[in-house]
């Protein structure tokens, strides 16, 4: 689609929140979770670069900073 990407940030952002609430949840820190967190890593290193210049309404560096640690 010609969503903007803050949009789909937004998105995904919610639903790869939920999948490490799930793994809290469940106990799960195998192989799996690692490759898991790790797309999330990158998901959220993608987004400080795709949308470093967007105005704090459609981009929180901060907020998202705090979902790579």
């Amino acid at each position: 689609g010609n969503e903007p990407f803050n949009v789909i940030y937004d998105f995904v952002f919610d639903r790869l929140r939920s999948v490490r609430q799930d793994l809290v949840i469940q106990r799960i820190q195998d192989e799996t979770a690692i490759s898991i967190l790790e797309v999330v890593v990158r998901f959220h290193l993608y987004a400080t670069f795709r949308l470093e210049k967007e105005p704090i309404e459609k981009f929180d560096p901060h907020i998202n900073r705090k979902h790579l640690i």
